[in-house]
């Protein structure tokens, strides 16, 4: 079986490039603007994110006011793990290799924001309403050095039904390669060998559900 490294590797290096675009210089069609009046950045669909500027003012922190931009995400952000456990193995869970603005990573078998989940093109968000999977929920604050208010609903799909190949739930069979089934000392491993390689929303996840 091809290993965890090897999987990550291949993948990697199909990354698209990144280039660093200015605001000022945005084209029409980009699908985002700018509010002259509020300085604030959005989509005029009203999906996603926009990106606003507060005043911090008696913070307790190091800089006792200050003015920072924050991500203001519209809705809640959803990490969702497909857990399995066969005869006499450690418990598994099914990884996605997740391109991300430019970086690949090992990443929960869903992870998504409301507005992704809303365009019905998300692999396994069906298991959400699924009989075959057992699920638990905990909320997450995300990182609110650079959010706004942003949740993540972190979710544990225990499948019951460990014969079933879950497989089915992707619809699209070209990209069941980009999904692979490893336990907890993998990911741990793959953490320690390829540097910046694991989703932070994983590594949360394990925090809260990994026994």
């Amino acid at each position: 079986m091809e290993s965890m490294e090897s999987w990550y590797d291949r993948h990697a290096a199909a990354m698209a490039n990144v280039e660093v675009r200015s605001l000022s210089t945005l084209p029409p069609n980009s699908g985002w603007a700018v509010d002259p009046a509020s300085g604030k950045t959005f989509r005029p669909d009203g999906k996603f994110f926009t990106v606003e500027f507060f005043g911090f003012h008696n913070s307790g922190q190091e800089v006792p006011s200050y003015i920072a931009p924050k991500v203001v995400e519209i809705g809640k952000g959803v990490v969702l793990n497909i857990a399995r456990k066969l005869h006499r193995k450690p418990e598994e869970y099914l990884l996605h290799a997740k391109p991300e603005a430019g970086k690949l990573h090992a990443a929960a078998t869903l992870q998504a924001s409301e507005s992704n989940l809303a365009s019905g093109k998300v692999p396994f968000a069906s298991v959400l309403a699924d009989p075959d999977f057992r699920v638990e929920e905990v909320e997450i604050e995300q990182d609110l050095g650079r959010m706004h208010g942003k949740v993540n609903r972190h979710i544990l799909a225990q499948l019951n039904d460990t014969e079933r190949d879950v497989m089915e739930l992707i619809g699209d069979t070209s990209k069941v390669d980009a999904y692979r089934w490893c336990n907890a000392r993998e990911i741990q491993r793959l953490l320690r060998t390829r540097q910046h390689s694991v989703s932070p929303h994983l590594l949360e996840w394990m925090g809260a559900f990994t026994r």
